[in-house]
C-alpha cells in the first residue's frame, strides 16, 4: 500500500474513532437530589452590630461593629439521613459571592466533613454547546469563625471580649428557590452560572456561657465562571 493510501485509511480511521467518542458521549444527565458539600478557605460574611448588642462592660456598653469581615470555616453536621444523588455535579474552584459575603466550597464524599446540603432540579443536556437551567436550594448549613480569628469587642474603645460567630439558616424563614445555569463545553460538563438565595443567622458565643444574638441576615450568593463536571457518586 503505497504511503499517501496509508495516510487516507489513517485519516478515516481517525475520523471514525472521533465520531465514535462523541456517539459514546451522548446526553449529559443532572440527576434532581442532595448535594453534600464542605466549607474551603476565602468563605467569609460581613456583619453590623449596634452599640451595646454585647452587654456593657463596667457600664460602658459594647462599641458598635461596622460591616465587620467575619472569617468562616465549616461547622460539620453530616448529611443528616439525607440520600446523595447519583450523580454529582463536581465545580472547580467554586466560590459563590455577593455584598460582604462569600461562600467557597467542594463536594464532600466524608459524611463527617459535610456542613452545607443543597438541592438542585434534574436536567438534560443532548449536546456540547448546549444550555441547560435547574433549580437550587440550600437545606442546610453549618459554619462558624475558626480559633484564630473570633470576633474583638471592644468596650469604650478598649477592654476587649472576643466572640465566636455560629452561622446557621435562618429557622424561621423559608429559604427561597434560585437555580444553576449549566453551559456544556465538554463531554462531561462546562461552565455553569450561580443564583443562590441565602437567609441565615449568626449567633454570636463567648467565654461563661455568653450567647448573642442571632442576628438575621440574607442574600444571594452568584457566580458566573466556575467550571463543572458531572461524575457518579
Amino acid at each position: 500500500m503505497s504511503s499517501r493510501t496509508w495516510k487516507t485509511a489513517a485519516f478515516a480511521l481517525a475520523a471514525l474513532l472521533l465520531s465514535a467518542g462523541l456517539a459514546q458521549a451522548g446526553t449529559l444527565v443532572v440527576d434532581e437530589g442532595y448535594n453534600f458539600l464542605k466549607t474551603t478557605p476565602r468563605s467569609y460574611t460581613t456583619v453590623s452590630i449596634p452599640q451595646g448588642f454585647f452587654g456593657d462592660k463596667n457600664g460602658v456598653p459594647s462599641d458598635p461593629i461596622v460591616n465587620r469581615v467575619v472569617e468562616l470555616e465549616g461547622r460539620p453536621i453530616g448529611s443528616l439521613g439525607l440520600s446523595p444523588r447519583s450523580g454529582v455535579i463536581v465545580a472547580a474552584g467554586n466560590c459563590h459571592s455577593k455584598g460582604g459575603h462569600e461562600h467557597c466550597h467542594a463536594p464532600s464524599p466524608l459524611n463527617a466533613d459535610i456542613d452545607t446540603i443543597t438541592t438542585i432540579g434534574g436536567a438534560s443536556i443532548a449536546k456540547v454547546g448546549d444550555t441547560a437551567e435547574v433549580t437550587l436550594q440550600i437545606v442546610a448549613l453549618s459554619l462558624q469563625t475558626p480559633e484564630k480569628a473570633p470576633v474583638e469587642v471592644t468596650y469604650g474603645g478598649k477592654d476587649p471580649s472576643y466572640f465566636r460567630a455560629l452561622v446557621a439558616l435562618d429557622p424561621s424563614q423559608s429559604q427561597p428557590i434560585g437555580s444553576i445555569r449549566l453551559h456544556r463545553t465538554k463531554d462531561d460538563g462546562g461552565i455553569m452560572e450561580v443564583e443562590m438565595p441565602v437567609k441565615f443567622q449568626v449567633l454570636f458565643t463567648g467565654g461563661r456561657a455568653e450567647r448573642f444574638g442571632p442576628v438575621s441576615l440574607s442574600t444571594v450568593l452568584e457566580s458566573d465562571d466556575n467550571g463543572f463536571t458531572v461524575e457518579a457518586q
